[in-house]
């Protein structure tokens, strides 16, 4: 099949600004909220599961994502060097949303009460999707290198991007089901409340993490479309932008929980919101189950 050189410019400086985008978007919420990752990391006594990840997600993106800046500009010595470098940057965007999978994990786990029905039910779908995705990359054809505009540039034929469309297809999967977790979650909460708590369900809604996990959702559906629905110069062109995304929401969610649980002496479950005095004592915020301090392993293990 023919690449038409005029359409193929087109597409990769299609793709070029969607890379700035996303990138833009990732720096400039680390600079927004640098001091907030001062306080509530770089200043702790001692390090948590939760800085480790943290850590990992904030910079790990930043380190992944700052040679496509210089990459999509400058071309590199040879064809080979290009596939090579392609192949690298995906490896490290698949340990990225491996990272954004952990914390959301995490995240439900901490919701449910530590239930260990849920946290082998997750670990299952999560290592079903992976072993899916490894395939479908297995399987799948590698790009051919473009040369019409400076920059490394791949494009790939019709049958091959179907392929790489499944580890999206798979990671959108996971964020529906985590999505679909925390709703749940939101709306038993509120339930178990009765009708006279002063607790919004909007409220729970953004304190549990739907948000977050919303827009990671689709930001990631976003990226899904541009493998059926483009040229083969464009499929997967919003994936850095999709895990810029998903990192700076894991890292706010992160940021918020630590902020809303830092001026408390306990840390709470979901079952310490049917106490409404203890939900207004405390905002009825929950603790992140990350290991924030030494207190988080006294946490209630009753399941909903």
């Amino acid at each position: 099949m023919a690449i038409n050189a005029e359409t193929s410019a087109a597409a990769i400086r299609f793709q070029n600004y969607f890379h700035l985008v996303g990138i833009s978007f990732l720096i400039w919420d680390h600079i927004l909220t640098f001091g907030r990752e001062c306080r509530f990391f770089w200043n702790r006594r001692k390090s948590t599961t939760s800085t480790f990840l943290f850590f990992i997600l904030r910079y790990g993106a930043l380190g992944t994502n700052i040679p496509v800046l210089v990459f999509s500009f400058v071309t590199l010595p040879t064809k080979t060097v290009c596939l090579n470098y392609d192949l690298v940057h995906q490896c490290f965007m698949l340990l990225t949303q491996v990272g954004v999978s952990v914390v959301m994990i995490l995240r439900i786990y901490s919701l449910y009460s530590r239930s260990p029905r849920i946290l082998w039910s997750l670990i299952g779908i999560a290592v079903v999707l992976m072993g899916l995705t490894i395939w479908a990359v297995l399987k799948g054809q590698r790009g051919f290198a473009m040369t019409v505009l400076p920059g490394c540039h791949l494009a790939i034929f019709e049958s091959g991007s179907y392929h790489l469309a499944i580890p999206w297809v798979a990671l959108f999967v996971f964020d529906s089901v985590i999505f679909g977790l925390t709703i749940h979650c939101a709306y038993a909460t509120r339930r178990s409340m009765g009708p006279n708590a002063d607790l919004p369900i909007h409220r729970l809604l953004v304190r549990d993490g739907a948000m977050y996990f919303g827009a990671t959702a689709l930001a990631n559906l976003a990226n899904i479309f541009t493998f059926f629905v483009t040229g083969p110069t464009a499929p997967g062109s919003l994936a850095t932008s999709a895990t810029c995304m998903s990192v700076t929401m894991m890292t706010r969610l992160m940021l918020n929980l630590h902020e809303r649980t830092e001026n408390t002496d306990s840390v709470f479950s979901v079952s310490d919101l049917r106490d409404p005095s203890r939900a207004s004592a405390y905002g009825g915020e929950l603790e992140f189950a990350l290991g924030t301090d030494s207190q988080a392993s006294r946490a209630s293990q009753v399941v909903p």
